[in-house]
């Protein structure tokens, strides 16, 4: 059993960790929409854009018809930095509605127990709950609600 003097000496490399942790996934969130921007550009460049229809069918065209892109986010205890990672997203599928694509976006709350849902729906997104704290299942149970939020 750890002594006070103990806890108390620890006490400061677990709240490093847990700066360490939010620091990654905010990492992890940029680089996603970072890629994001980088395909949307090169898409731009090569004059992808919404067919007229006619052009889905073709094989060597360059339009794109239909489009629908699902961000899935799995979150526990994440109200400190979802607003923020959501509204980068958000502001990344800008770029989608430019070109006539649908888009949605999935908030998985991993049964969490701060204000992750509520923050998640003030920021627009779809909020599915998953009560098992496992992050392959919340991706998973976000990945089963795509084209299902409408």
């Amino acid at each position: 059993m750890p002594t006070k003097a103990n806890a108390a000496r620890i006490a400061p490399c677990r709240q490093a960790a847990r700066e360490t942790d939010a620091i990654t996934k905010t990492a992890k969130i940029q680089m996603v929409i970072a890629s994001l921007k980088i395909i949307l550009q090169k898409m731009h460049d090569q004059n992808w854009g919404p067919g007229d229809g006619r052009d889905c069918k073709g094989r060597n065209t360059r339009y794109v018809c239909r489009v629908k892109i699902s961000v899935i986010v799995p979150a526990f205890n994440e109200e400190k930095l979802l607003g923020a990672s959501l509204a980068g997203i958000q502001a990344a599928s800008r770029a989608f509605t430019r070109l006539a694509w649908e888009f949605e976006l999935i908030v998985c709350d991993n049964n969490s127990a701060d204000q992750t849902a509520a923050i998640a729906r003030a920021a627009g997104a779809t909020v599915i709950f998953e009560p098992f704290n496992q992050i392959a299942r919340a991706r998973n149970t976000g990945a089963s609600a795509r084209g299902a939020t409408g």
